[in-house]
């Protein structure tokens, strides 16, 4: 018996299926330089491949010999290939064909997902001076440092601010230029100010730490790369915030480090797409590679951030208007990751939005149901959303739409109680009290909600 409760455990679930819309659809390389004969392109790629710079070839364009460099799936990888290849070739830039255009050329591809490294470009220095393997997996919300017997104990958040900033002041101008301290300092005090949302000054006392321009512990340096990472992304730099996790995930030595800097770039290829930089068949590549890579795995902490990457791949058909699709991914999402409550919610939410584009509305409020009915905590919830509260909303304005007016005050009734500040509250509040035809009882049970004294 235990053996077959074993094999139905959620860690040992069927995994993600995967299809066609998770093949790559297109060939990107940069072109690097035109040539006016062969044998001058062929100079030149030989020379590139000499270097250690592959896969290269020589491509006949429509203006000459070509000298093409790279083979990538995804347009953003192609495009910091030709960021470092412009210090040599600044005429670089990033061409396609479509996977059957090269198929049909007699041309065999093998995805790289680096082809060339410059120096200038990189944010980190890791290639003069490499992460060692020791450091990882230790986060920035709390990247701080208090008194304590007279030690410095990091990972701890003091509740005074200006303390804080004195300890790491303190670390910074004491420290000599072979003590540690001024690099944990530095990484507090950027910690400090990234919560304060100065990301300017933040990442002018971060950078230095991450690039190992000063001394600092691995562990300390790792810390500064991601923090430098999510500083780019709330500024919303985010082909630099993409480079970032691409080479944290390229020195990550624990899976976990990994996976978390695969998923982050997902979720960026997923951003750059909706604001017009990019394709969301991009993300749904990234996402469908940790899931191939990672997608039996049991680790709690890595299998929630699969389940993350099997999310954004499901609202990538959404995005695109596949409603049918993403419908389908939705419920195998739910289904396989039902024990990471925030992923399984937001499936069934996105679900139940999908369902009612295509008019399945009976379908649509049965799964919004059931979000509203989690009563997900914060630890539950993606940040800045309240899921549970959001689908309650949503359901309540269905009830409004419909003139179901007492099925509306119930649940507006229970949106009061849940969350009376929430801006769902407030929209159903506002919506109700514009609606025309409450009998004189309903009138009173509005008025209710929104006496003093409610």
């Amino acid at each position: 018996m235990a053996l077959i409760l074993a094999a139905l455990s959620p860690l040992t679930a069927a995994q993600i299926a995967l299809g066609p819309g998770d093949e790559p659809d297109r060939v990107h390389w940069v072109q690097v330089a035109l040539f006016d004969s062969e044998a001058s392109a062929e100079a030149l790629a030989m020379q590139l491949t000499a270097e250690g710079i592959a896969p290269v070839c020589v491509y006949p364009s429509s203006r000459g010999p070509a000298v093409r460099v790279g083979e990538f799936a995804v347009h953003m990888d192609a495009e910091l290939c030709a960021e470092n290849l412009r210090d040599r070739f600044p005429e670089a830039w990033v061409r396609f064909n479509s996977v059957s255009e090269e198929a049909q050329a007699g041309r065999r591809w093998d995805f790289a997902p680096v082809c060339a490294f410059s120096t200038t470009r990189e944010l980190f220095a890791l290639s003069g001076n490499p992460m060692p393997p020791s450091a990882g997996v230790r986060f920035i919300n709390a990247l701080c440092a208090i008194p304590e017997g007279g030690v410095y104990v990091p990972g701890t958040l003091p509740e005074d601010e200006a303390t804080l900033e004195l300890v790491a002041e303190e670390l910074i101008f004491d420290s000599g230029p072979e003590d540690l301290a001024a690099g944990e300092g530095s990484l507090q005090m950027a910690g400090l100010l990234a919560r304060r949302r100065e990301f300017d000054h933040a990442r002018a006392m971060a950078l230095p730490v991450a690039s190992g321009t000063i001394l600092a512990t691995p562990q300390d340096r790792w810390d500064a790369m991601w923090l430098l990472a999510r500083i780019y992304h709330a500024k919303r730099w985010r082909r630099t915030a993409y480079r970032a996790y691409v080479e944290i995930a390229a020195a990550a030595a624990d899976p976990r480090d990994r996976v978390r800097a695969l998923v982050e770039q997902a979720g960026l290829l997923f951003e750059l797409s909706e604001s017009g930089s990019g394709r969301m068949a991009d993300a749904r590549l990234r996402c469908a590679e940790i899931l191939r890579a990672h997608g039996g795995e049991t680790d709690p902490e890595i299998r929630a951030l699969v389940a993350t990457a099997a999310q954004i791949r499901a609202e990538t058909f959404y995005m695109e208007d596949r409603l049918e699709e993403s419908v389908a991914a939705l419920q195998e999402v739910a289904r396989v990751y039902g024990d990471v409550r925030r992923v399984h919610a937001m499936a069934l939410f996105f679900q139940a939005h999908a369902l009612h584009r295509l008019n399945r509305r009976p379908e649509a409020q049965e799964v919004m149901s059931q979000v509203a009915e989690m009563q997900l905590g914060p630890e539950d919830n993606f940040p800045r959303l309240d899921l549970s509260n959001q689908a309650l909303g949503s359901l309540t304005l269905q009830a409004i739409h419909d003139e179901d007016w007492d099925t509306a005050l119930e649940r507006l009734e229970r949106l009061s109680q849940r969350a009376p500040r929430s801006a769902s509250f407030r929209q159903c509040l506002r919506r109700l009290r514009q609606a025309e035809g409450l009998s004189g009882e309903q009138q009173q049970r509005l008025a209710a909600l929104v006496s003093p004294g409610s």
